[in-house]
């Protein structure tokens, strides 16, 4: 049993049933639907997200000796790789919000082609215009539901 499995376990479990007993029930606005609710789906997801916790969290403590001997998972430049893929997320999120999700979308997928290591403009330029405009054409024409 490491401590670092059963800190994250125990966390996530925390952050699952936080928004199961504590967010959702909070944006719950009483109105009618046909249909499934509008919170059938986050409910289904932070009930399968606090139950698969639980799972690692009894497994962290359950089973100790199942990690003797392994090294660290996540080496440091590792873990600077991830925190920049995630900064080039959470700027493109701002800059959809900005600009809006015809301009940002394209950004954000060339941006991580182009960090995943893609030089090539042939393949950059179409696999960040073409399905960003799909989407938003499927999203706005045929299930008539706004984009930012």
């Amino acid at each position: 049993m490491r401590r670092a499995d059963i800190c994250m376990a125990t966390g996530l479990l925390f952050v699952g049933l936080l928004v199961l007993f504590v967010i959702i029930p909070a944006e719950a606005d009483g109105d009618t639907w046909s249909g499934v609710s509008p919170l059938f789906f986050p409910t289904l997801i932070a009930t399968g997200f606090s139950i698969a916790s639980a799972g690692l969290l009894a497994r962290a403590v359950l089973r100790p000796g199942v990690y003797d001997g392994m090294e660290a998972p996540l080496k440091l430049q590792n873990f600077g790789f991830f925190l920049l893929a995630c900064s080039i997320v959470l700027a493109a999120v701002f800059l959809i919000h900005a600009v809006g999700f015809v301009w940002g979308g394209p950004v954000l997928v060339a941006a991580l082609m182009l960090f995943m290591g893609e030089r090539s403009l042939l393949r950059i330029v179409p696999m960040s215009v073409v399905p960003v405009l799909v989407i938003y054409f499927f999203v706005t024409k045929m299930l008539n539901a706004p984009l930012p």
